[in-house]
């Protein structure tokens, strides 16, 4: 089989087991469809990692890793310690300048973490608020990571772990097509639900204009688990100095 072909056989398969990606990791750094490796091409290394994951060869995949700082700029996944650190990257950042529209890509890339880029980052840079989960007593957060316009914040108490993230962007409900949610009435609130795989399921609810998520064991959607997964406060942001 020549090499060409074998790429084509990779990428079928990639193709076919794409949904995996999504379904086997709770990191937002996973959401794109089939992009194992998280360099936004789906390709036949992607497929090579898919395989990889199917056998048991690998626990997870590239783009649930959080890169390594490149020269001159940050990691295309940014990760944080702590609500604190998380708080303090957040309040630093700076008014995108006049022309980052007009950037070079690289440089778009080395500036993203430092500029609330108006595109992409709404809430920040036009709404100026950012959100923050409620942690339970008994409960830390163990790190932060942003991917894109979403922001993942892994709680534990020691011996479970689960998610609660949102996203920088406003929305649509052509998102949550797009991943296969169904709409559940949970209590006396509707949610959008994502099924996985692997027993949890991704929980999406409304946050004005923006949307809050969770993941949970799916034998776990109950009124009072639910609301308290998706529990946060809102943090103001004062306005853009000019």
């Amino acid at each position: 089989m020549n090499a060409n072909r074998w790429i084509s056989v990779l990428l079928a398969v990639a193709m076919a087991l794409s949904l995996c990606v999504f379904v086997a990791a709770d990191n937002p750094a996973s959401l794109r469809l089939g992009d194992a490796n998280g360099n936004g091409t789906i390709e036949a290394a992607d497929a090579l990692e898919i395989l990889q994951y199917a056998v048991g060869k690998r626990s997870a995949f590239s783009a649930e890793q959080p890169a390594a700082p490149q020269p001159g700029g940050e990691p295309d996944v940014k990760w944080l310690p702590s609500l604190e650190a998380y708080e303090t990257w957040v309040q630093g950042l700076k008014q995108a300048p006049a022309d980052w529209e007009e950037m070079d890509h690289d440089t778009f890339q080395r500036t993203f973490f430092q500029y609330a880029q108006p595109r992409y980052q709404p809430m920040l840079a036009a709404d100026r608020f950012y959100l923050l989960p409620v942690v339970p007593s008994g409960w830390r957060v163990a790190g932060v990571t942003v991917w894109g316009e979403d922001v993942g914040f892994e709680l534990t108490d020691g011996k479970q772990t689960r998610w609660f993230g949102y996203s920088f962007a406003k929305y649509d409900e052509t998102f949550f097509a797009y991943l296969q949610c169904t709409e559940q009435k949970i209590g006396d609130t509707t949610y959008w639900v994502k099924q996985n795989k692997d027993g949890t399921c991704n929980v999406f609810l409304p946050y004005g204009a923006y949307y809050i998520k969770a993941v949970l064991p799916a034998d776990q959607l109950t009124a009072e688990t639910v609301t308290a997964a998706l529990a946060c406060r809102r943090v103001d942001l004062p306005p853009w100095q000019a």
